[in-house]
């Protein structure tokens, strides 16, 4: 959540309420609304980061409303989430290429046909450890 957090923020500032309307209808999320007090929790520590800086203003119904903006070491930081995101994706591309064609070139094996064993009887054995019941 935390790359998206500071993708949104080079755009504009905004509040979390704003970050998640803007989050909610992305893929990543699959229609599901983020957890909000999650959303909090990721940009108090961005903020704890110095990636972004917070800033209190007066909102219509006296409440406040904290609006968020995007530092230069936020902006930094977003770029090596990008170069991360990058080479993983690189990564599971030559796995996945690795996969495929091992699906294309391998034959299906069959299950061997395995015999089944006489069962014993289920009987209690007269001889137990080498000994005779009389």
């Amino acid at each position: 959540m935390q790359p998206l957090c500071l993708a949104l923020l080079t755009r504009k500032p905004a509040s979390g309420y704003d970050l998640l309307a803007e989050l909610s209808p992305m893929p990543s999320f699959s229609g599901i609304a983020p957890d909000l007090p999650g959303l909090y929790r990721a940009l108090q520590a961005l903020e704890r980061a110095s990636l972004i800086a917070g800033r209190n203003h007066p909102s219509k119904k006296n409440r406040v409303r904290r609006e968020y903006t995007l530092l230069p070491a936020g902006r930094a930081s977003l770029q090596q989430w990008l170069d991360t995101m990058r080479q993983a994706q690189e990564e599971l591309s030559q796995t996945l290429q690795i996969v495929e064609r091992s699906l294309k070139k391998a034959p299906v094996a069959s299950r061997p046909v395995v015999k089944k064993r006489a069962v014993a009887s289920k009987k209690p054995h007269a001889r137990r450890a080498g000994r005779v019941r009389r």
